[in-house]
C-alpha cells in the first residue's frame, strides 16, 4: 500500500503593517521546516458602520500592494504564498472567516503596532495619496513590547497627520506640537462657526508653510482652495446599496470572485 499523503500544515498571516510583513513571512517559512505547508496572506479592509463599502476601495488597493510585496518575500524565503482580501465592518470577523475557509492550523499575527488614538482634526489639505480634500487627523500610536498580548514596556511613540479616508500618514515630531495645538484650536473654532472662512484659510496656509512637512515623493502640503465643510452623519446604507458597492468593487477588479462571495455572504448573515 502506498504511503498515505500527509495533509499540508496551513498557516494564516493577517497582514496590515508593512514593517512586520517580511518578518511574519520568515516566521511562517521557519515553522514549515521543510514539511508540506500552505501559507495564506490575508489583507483585511475594515469599513466603519455608516460608511459605504465602496469607500473601502482605496484601502483595498493598499492591501493588494502589500500582498504583492509579500509574494516577493515568499520567493525570497522559498515558500509559496496565496493571498486573499476580506472587506467588511469588523476585522476580527474577516480573520475568523478566513480561518474557517482555509482550515488553518496556525494564525500568526504581527506585533508592535500599538494602540492608535485619534486626537482630532488638525488642518484641511488635499491628501497626497487619495487626492481627496480632507481635514488631516492627529494620530498617536503608542508602541509596546508584548508577550502573549500583554504590554510589557513602552518603546516609543509614533505620531502622524493622517487622512481619514485612505489612512495615509505623514510623520510629525515633538518640535511640531506647538503648531499642531494652535491649528487644532483654530479648526475647532472654525467648526463652531467662531472663525470666518477667510481667516481660517489664512491660518491654515501659515500652518502648512511653517510646518515643513513634505510627504515622501510628494509635494509640499498646503491648504485647499475651498475648506471642506463639516462632516455630517450618514445613515447606514441599505443592504441593496451595500451589495451594489461590493459588486462595483468586483467589477473594478478590487475584489476577486471568491472575495466578493465571502463579503456578500457576511452581509447577508448579519
Amino acid at each position: 500500500m502506498p504511503p498515505r499523503r500527509r495533509a499540508p500544515y496551513r498557516i494564516l498571516l493577517p497582514l496590515a503593517n508593512p514593517r512586520t510583513a517580511r518578518d511574519l513571512v520568515r516566521i511562517g517559512a521557519g515553522i514549515s521546516d521543510g514539511r508540506p505547508t500552505e501559507i495564506t496572506a490575508l489583507g483585511i479592509v475594515e469599513v466603519p458602520e455608516g460608511v459605504s463599502l465602496s469607500e473601502g476601495a482605496t484601502q483595498a488597493r493598499t492591501a493588494r500592494r502589500l500582498l504583492q510585496r509579500v509574494l516577493d518575500f515568499g520567493d525570497e524565503e522559498g515558500v509559496e504564498i496565496r493571498t486573499m482580501v476580506r472587506i467588511g465592518r469588523r476585522a476580527a470577523d474577516g480573520v475568523i472567516e478566513a480561518v474557517g475557509e482555509e482550515d488553518s492550523n496556525l494564525v500568526i499575527f504581527g506585533w508592535g503596532g500599538g494602540a492608535a488614538k485619534d486626537l482630532g482634526e488638525i488642518a484641511p489639505t488635499t491628501c497626497p495619496n487619495c487626492r481627496n480634500e480632507v481635514f488631516l487627523h492627529h494620530i498617536r500610536s503608542e508602541k509596546h513590547v508584548s508577550l502573549y498580548f500583554v504590554p510589557l514596556a513602552n518603546y516609543g511613540t509614533n505620531e502622524y497627520l493622517a487622512c481619514p479616508i485612505c489612512r495615509h500618514g505623514i510623520h510629525i515630531g515633538p518640535q511640531q506640537h506647538a503648531a499642531l495645538a494652535s491649528m487644532r484650536a483654530a479648526t475647532a473654532s472654525y467648526r463652531r462657526g467662531r472663525l470666518a472662512q477667510d481667516a481660517y484659510r489664512a491660518t491654515a496656509e501659515r500652518f502648512w508653510a511653517g510646518l515643513g512637512v513634505v510627504p515622501a515623493g510628494g509635494p509640499q502640503l498646503r491648504a485647499t482652495q475651498t475648506v471642506p465643510p463639516p462632516a455630517t452623519a450618514r445613515a447606514e446604507p441599505s443592504l441593496a446599496e451595500q451589495l451594489a458597492d461590493l459588486a462595483k468593487l468586483r467589477s473594478d477588479g478590487i475584489l476577486t470572485d471568491d472575495e466578493f462571495a465571502a463579503a456578500k455572504r457576511r452581509l447577508l448573515e448579519d
